[in-house]
């Protein structure tokens, strides 16, 4: 990783007088450092990327690097003569330091919740791999060459669920979580609590209704029983009255019949 510091071992514990060693960078084999007759040395014409990052153990011969960047990366050869002379080379990979990835909404529509949500996640870096997940399942990865790039996602139903993008290399990944109420804002959930409130207002609503209606009816039920009580009673009252009067006519009298002559 970038910024770290890489010790490379000869293998040895302790070098004698008699041991020489070199260490040698690159295809062309070229020597930035060496023991000599127990003298450690840096050669002073270094390449100017290792100036003052270069150490060498007094006791083994090991070598570091500090600092290293990813200029540093490549084949480091030992050649040892310790009774009988020996070669190793050393691969040094180099990672650049991960940035966290950067997540942003890149769709135009509203903030709040429609029917999708699309965001970006971005990385300022080349040679990793970005995805997405959704828990722990990788839904989406690619490859990064360039030094930046994105890779986006695209909800067309808002589940309550964790979404994370991942950028990683060789050594090591760093995690950016997806804040939905903040990318995303929801009124997605809040339509089925809306319904289900409007449902029972609605019902409510019904309810009142059909109770006003009930005692509508029932005040024109009694309203009309009331008329046909007073309509039977008022009939009642004229038929009586009716019947008095025929009752206190006084009957004609009988003319008598005129005498026989």
């Amino acid at each position: 990783m970038e910024g770290d510091s890489v010790l490379l071992h000869t293998g040895v514990s302790e070098l004698t007088k008699r041991d020489g060693l070199t260490w040698a960078f690159g295809a062309n084999h070229s020597v930035i450092a060496q023991v000599s007759t127990s003298l450690l040395s840096i050669p002073r014409a270094i390449e100017e990327r290792f100036w003052n990052r270069l150490k060498l153990d007094h006791k083994s011969g090991s070598l570091s690097i500090t600092n290293i960047r990813a200029e540093h990366a490549g084949d480091y050869t030992l050649k040892l003569s310790a009774g009988a002379q020996s070669t190793k080379t050393f691969k040094v990979s180099v990672c650049a330091q991960l940035p966290l990835p950067v997540i942003t909404r890149y769709n135009s529509q509203s903030r709040s919740w429609s029917s999708s949500c699309s965001v970006l996640c971005s990385v300022n870096v080349s040679a990793v791999t970005l995805s997405w997940y959704q828990g722990n399942t990788s839904i989406s990865s690619i490859r990064v060459s360039e030094l930046s790039y994105s890779i986006p996602l695209h909800l067309e139903d808002r589940e309550e669920s964790l979404y994370r993008c991942v950028v990683e290399n060789a050594a090591r990944s760093r995690t950016k979580l997806l804040d939905l109420n903040q990318f995303c804002p929801s009124d997605h959930g809040v339509p089925q609590i809306s319904i289900i409130i409007l449902s029972s207002a609605a019902a409510g609503s019904l309810l009142m209704a059909a109770a006003v209606l009930c005692c509508i009816c029932m005040k024109c039920r009694k309203a009309g029983q009331k008329r046909k009580s007073l309509s039977s009673s008022e009939a009642r009252r004229k038929k009586k009255r009716k019947e008095k009067v025929y009752v206190n006519i006084p009957k004609k009298q009988r003319r008598p019949d005129p005498p026989n002559l």
